[in-house]
């Protein structure tokens, strides 16, 4: 009797053990995909860092991933961040029907000055004053047409933000920010600043860096910049891209 009880238990916790690990597998297959570690879902990284995302109910089947900027970032089929210009994005990462989502921000290393405002064709001469916190030096005529708004950047190593102005649509035809020497223009490390902003897209044919090397030009919409020097002083210069093929026919 005594051997038969004791089989019929252990027959009994067995039965029960198996149930609860069928209990504890089904409730796994219930909750799907999600992020192994809390906190997952907001990933802040700098350009070019990259971050492995890690998961538990991993089904073996491929992941649908979905970035909504892929400039800003992107996700390899493992679920491995990799981030690109500075800014923000969503994603959506699906298996079967379980779907996570999460925020990627880029920020930038580098900050030590601040960029003009500009876009292509629609910065108003008013947006312009309402941001600039740097001091107004003078507006003076430029051609026919144009003005040129001055501001006086006390930055250490920055000497000027310029603004052609169109007068007649009201619009900046172009903006330039301008450094005091090639140390300065180094020192604040003006190309990685742009290469985590904007896409890089070449050299200029015509224009050189403080380098005396053709300068790099970065291109985001139709917004183009380029570090370069001209009459000797070094800048950038943000232009738009149509106006600038116009000055190189």
């Amino acid at each position: 009797m005594t051997k038969t009880f004791k089989s019929l238990a252990l027959v009994a916790i067995t039965t029960l053990l198996m149930g609860a690990m069928a209990s504890c597998s089904s409730e796994d297959e219930k909750k799907g995909l999600e992020f192994k570690t809390p906190g997952q879902d907001s990933v802040a990284l700098f350009h070019n860092d990259t971050h492995q995302l890690e998961f538990n109910g991993r089904d073996g089947s491929a992941l649908v991933i979905a970035v909504k900027d892929t400039l800003v970032a992107k996700i390899s089929p493992e679920g491995m961040i990799t981030a690109g210009l500075v800014g923000k994005t969503q994603y959506t990462i699906t298996q079967g029907s379980s779907t996570l989502k999460g925020i990627i921000e880029v920020k930038p290393r580098y900050t030590s000055f601040a960029e003009p405002l500009y876009e292509p064709k629609s910065t108003t001469r008013k947006a312009v004053f309402d941001y600039e916190k740097r001091e107004y030096k003078y507006s003076m005529p430029f051609g026919e047409t144009d003005s040129l708004i001055v501001f006086k950047d006390k930055t250490e190593g920055l000497a000027n933000a310029l603004y052609i102005y169109h007068t007649p649509k009201d619009y900046m035809k172009q903006a330039i920010i301008t450094f005091k020497t090639a140390e300065a223009f180094k020192k604040h490390n003006v190309v990685e600043f742009l290469k985590e902003r904007y896409p890089f897209v070449g050299y200029s044919k015509v224009l050189t860096d403080v380098d005396n090397k053709p300068a790099p030009m970065f291109q985001k919409g139709k917004k183009i910049i380029k570090a370069a020097v001209s009459m000797g002083q070094p800048a950038i210069f943000y232009q738009d891209v149509d106006e600038d093929n116009k000055g190189q026919e």
